[in-house]
């Protein structure tokens, strides 16, 4: 029998394998330093409530939806538990190499109670090492490997919900719209290869569907066109396809040209507003997920739209609304803890009643994973968006069964 190995063992051994260095140099004792200066500091209740941004692989749109909630703390709340709110903006490339000295200098900050940014899972994951160590509430906005919360963690929250309920809905939605036969096709990358299992397994939980072709591929490859060959001789009745956006355009132009037509379902990574001009308006019929709909007629989200319209003179995206809503989220953690102390603040969002923001509920348990909030999809037709409301019912009923 393998022993199963405990939260504690599964750290230690993610410390090992990301690509920092804690406690072995002179980093980890200025960190030590950094987490007895946070609790004073918090203690002390008397200065502002630092929140740092790292603004690394994401649009400008995300910082704006920040900002507005910020500023819109600070005149009207007078900040937060009578303390003003400070950003403390760092911007980096989307990738750990760069950016890693940028999550050390946040982490050192005493000042610092929470880090909004590092956008995806590839940075996510190894900056999530240092800032539990640090101490500090780390929510990234889109990163959704399963990977984030296996780890025990106490201060890693998910804005959006995991790849496994991601792949889960987009199974379900192939099942609802007939499609039995799918045909599975994802680049290398770590991220794109976790979803494509996902998918495979997902779909092959259902009796009456099935994967009936796979294929990887290098994203860098400029030509897929030997791999899309293959599908000519297959029966499917839809794609799955897990890839990056640059890689996802390419992939998309040449199945149009190879006369390869069949409706397509993607992970996230590919929900771009542009994503029919991207393709030379060949994409049609592409199913993606999304956590928020500009068209949402809900009240909230009505409020939302004309604050930040007149604060930036432009619409909000699904970036902007993240956030907006990491910040009051955070903000109602922080009233209902009393204050910014890690380990309080941290339980507090842990066991909090859910939270209402404009993409949704917040409500976590005790891993950091959102329970409150599913994803919503849209699909690509005749070079327009269109939402798909009710799609995700099944799905939802299916889990509150199991539940």
């Amino acid at each position: 029998m393998v022993a199963r190995m405990t939260k504690r063992q599964k750290l230690r051994r993610l410390c090992l394998i990301a690509p920092v260095v804690l406690a072995s140099t002179g980093f980890g004792l200025i960190l030590d330093r950094a987490v007895e200066q946070r609790i004073d500091y918090a203690r002390e209740a008397v200065g502002p409530i630092v929140i740092a941004v790292a603004n690394d692989g994401l649009n400008t749109t995300y910082l704006d939806g920040i900002r507005l909630a910020v500023d819109q703390l600070n005149a009207t709340d007078k900040g937060i538990l009578g303390r003003p709110v400070k950003l403390l903006v760092r911007q980096g490339e989307g990738n750990f190499d760069d950016i890693r000295g940028i999550a050390r200098g946040i982490a050192t900050n005493p000042q610092v109670s929470a880090v909004l940014g590092h956008g995806y899972s590839s940075i996510a994951l190894p900056a999530s090492v240092i800032y539990e160590t640090a101490r500090i509430l780390f929510m990234p906005p889109f990163a959704s490997a399963d990977k984030l919360t296996a780890y025990g963690f106490k201060y890693i929250f998910r804005m959006v919900p995991s790849a496994s309920n991601m792949v889960a809905q987009s199974a379900s939605i192939a099942r609802l719209f007939g499609y039995r036969r799918i045909a599975v096709l994802h680049t290398r990358d770590e991220y794109s290869r976790e979803l494509a299992f996902k998918i495979e397994s997902a779909i092959r939980s259902n009796p009456d569907m099935d994967v009936v072709f796979r294929a990887s591929f290098f994203a860098k490859e400029p030509n897929y066109r030997s791999t899309l060959a293959q599908l000519n001789g297959v029966d499917f009745d839809a794609v799955y396809l897990s890839t990056s956006l640059e890689a996802g355009v390419k992939i998309i132009r040449q199945m149009h040209e190879l006369g390869v037509q069949r409706p397509i379902i993607t992970s996230d990574l590919m929900a771009h507003d542009d994503l029919s001009k991207l393709t030379g308006g060949v994409g049609d019929r592409i199913i993606v997920p999304i956590i928020y709909s500009p068209d949402s007629m809900d009240v909230t989200n009505r409020r939302f739209k004309k604050d930040f319209e007149g604060a930036y003179g432009y619409p909000p995206d699904e970036q902007a609304a993240q956030g907006y809503d990491s910040v009051n989220v955070l903000a109602s953690a922080i009233r209902k803890a009393g204050g910014t102390e890690p380990d309080v603040l941290a339980t507090t969002l842990h066991w909090i009643t859910p939270v209402g923001g404009v993409t949704g509920l917040y409500a976590y348990d005790p891993d950091g994973n959102l329970y409150g909030k599913s994803y919503g999809f849209r699909i690509l037709r005749f070079g327009q968006w269109w939402d798909l409301p009710g799609v995700t019912a099944p799905y939802l009923l299916n889990s509150f069964r199991e539940a």
